[in-house]
């Protein structure tokens, strides 16, 4: 394998850390309500094996805002940290807004799983308080590009919504509303960056639903948003269900935006890391590379779900993927958009440095230029940006790379037996998540491979990955031909702080706006330290 495949590998990883913590679970709360006759409880569950911390974080409309929206220091009466909510194994937890001001304050919320395991689960409990105490609840889902909402105005019956625009630019979500009337088209919805309104469906659309039920379907071409829907009928209400769905429009109109294709997932997945080898491949051991780099991908949406019906064994996640030969891995993107020029800034870097352009068939790849030295301070700061390109707009975005981290038993790591389990130790400073990466495969022909991802709180120090994972992993030998293990532990900041355009307080962190309209869908500058080695897999 020559040196530069080796590089191309390495940052392969790199682009894989950045990509799951892009992934990171936020679940959406579409309503939330205090004040006047109202409160709201929401009921966050930890479906998982092993201690999990979440963050909350809400926004509140401004009155006469026309839905914009500002940070919300909601208390709750358990008086708990919003920045850090720490929930035991198997356990939930019950959060209670006051209720108690004289006037109503409407927003919305959004709970965010720092370790992205996927085990957390909430659901809303909406209290009104009359002459008689009424309760609905809805769950907090995951924010989609596309939402099915049945809705019934018969018989003195109305349904109502709450909409949020869960990225940090303006979104227009299109509408599409079918009944035994027809189909019509009203005009399309536009919300400020984490905008919030809410509406009755009588008064927002008039007589294309006045006195009918039917469906009301509401698309983004690339942005994100979730729906809450309620139903009124006699002075009482219920929460009503809404449907996230895949693919392209069926009522709303279906353009494309800003790119990739209408319905698709677009994704920005940048990362910054040092990387230490251990043993094997060309490099030799303790041998330290700098990476930085990534890619504007876009996914249609089955792509896009591959890895998340990956099986699960606690914060650890297995995907087992067969590739033809000379065919794309089926989670891959299909095709990448061109920002233009991307220009580099920090510590140890020369004046006016940007990153190489590589032109693909699909687009183009960003990457360090290959004759770059290892020049990246650990602690240092960087930042990425672009003037704007052909595809996607101007963004600017800092990242901060840990000041340390050591595998404490890296060295007695020499293979890894899929009978038993896997125990990684570490210390460092300046990181806030662990990702340990075991992927074996079998190459010639087709190409398979297993790999288990597992992304876990930094602070225990430890971190046991569970048999049950190991056991999915291929038999593969050091050193063989047509095949390969590769163990990878990162110490990586979850959530990348900086100053810029493009940052967002959610998970999406890097969603520039697109030249044909939207914006990127997710997003991340994600920095982190990384030690990998080969190994042979029993």
């Amino acid at each position: 394998m020559t040196k530069k495949c080796v590089r191309l590998g390495l940052f392969s990883v790199a682009f894989l850390l950045a990509s799951s913590l892009a992934h990171a679970q936020v679940l959406v709360v579409p309503q939330v309500v205090d004040g006047g006759a109202w409160l709201t409880t929401i009921a966050i569950t930890n479906t998982g094996a092993t201690q999990t911390v979440v963050s909350l974080s809400f926004f509140q409309e401004i009155p006469g805002g026309g839905g914009a929206t500002s940070s919300w220091s909601l208390a709750f009466v358990e008086n708990v940290q919003a920045a850090a909510v720490v929930l035991p194994p198997g356990s939930t937890l019950f959060l209670h807004t006051p209720g108690t001001a004289a006037n109503t304050t409407v927003g919305w919320g959004q709970i965010n799983e720092l370790d992205g395991s996927g085990v957390v689960v909430a659901y809303a409990i909406f209290t009104a308080r009359g002459a008689s105490l009424q309760n609905g609840t809805a769950p907090a889902s995951a924010a989609v590009s596309r939402i099915l909402v049945p809705f019934d105005n018969v018989g003195g019956a109305a349904t109502s919504m709450a909409i949020v625009n869960t990225t940090s630019s303006s979104e227009t979500i299109n509408v599409g509303i079918r009944t035994s009337a027809g189909i019509s088209q009203p005009s399309a919805i536009t919300l400020p960056a984490q905008g919030h309104t809410s509406f009755d469906f009588p008064t927002k659309f008039g007589a294309a639903v006045a006195g009918l039920s039917g469906l009301a379907e509401f698309y983004s071409p690339s942005g994100s948003f979730s729906i809450l829907a309620l139903r009124f009928q006699s002075g009482a209400f219920t929460t009503a269900p809404v449907y996230s769905a895949t693919g392209p429009p069926l009522i709303a109109s279906s353009s494309s935006g800003g790119g990739g294709g209408a319905g698709n997932i677009i994704m920005a997945g940048f990362a910054i890391a040092k990387v230490v080898n251990g043993t094997g491949g060309s490099l030799p051991p303790d041998a330290t590379t700098d990476l930085l780099g990534g890619q504007f991908a876009s996914y249609t949406p089955a792509e896009w779900q591959l890895p998340f019906a990956a099986p699960t064994f606690g914060p650890c996640s297995v995907l087992d993927v067969t590739t033809p030969a000379g065919g794309k891995v089926p989670y891959g993107p299909d095709a990448f958009l061109d920002a233009g020029t991307i220009s580099v800034t920090g510590q140890n870097l020369p004046p006016n440095f940007t990153l190489t352009k590589t032109p693909l068939s699909t687009g183009p790849f960003y990457s360090l230029p290959f004759t770059s030295a290892p020049t990246l301070a650990y602690g240092g700061i960087y930042t990425i940006s672009s003037t704007g390109g052909p595809q996607v707009g101007p963004f600017s975005i800092s990242a901060t790379l840990p000041t340390s981290f050591t595998v404490t038993n890296w060295d007695a790591i020499t293979s890894i037996n899929r009978a038993n389990g896997l125990t990684l130790n570490w210390t460092g400073n300046g990181f806030d998540t662990v990702i340990i990466s075991i992927t074996t495969s079998t190459l010639g022909g087709n190409n398979h491979s297993v790999t288990v991802a597992c992304i876990v709180p930094a602070g225990p120090g430890t971190f046991a990955v569970p048999q049950q994972a190991l056991a999915t992993l291929l038999a593969v030998q050091s050193g063989s031909a047509n095949s390969v293990g590769q163990l990878t532990v990162s110490a990586a900041v979850a959530s990348p702080g900086g100053t810029g355009t493009a940052v967002s307080s959610t998970a999406q962190t890097l969603v520039p706006t697109l030249v044909g309209g939207g914006q990127v869908n997710y997003g991340s500058f994600t920095p982190s330290l990384v030690v990998l080695k080969t190994l042979s897999v029993q």
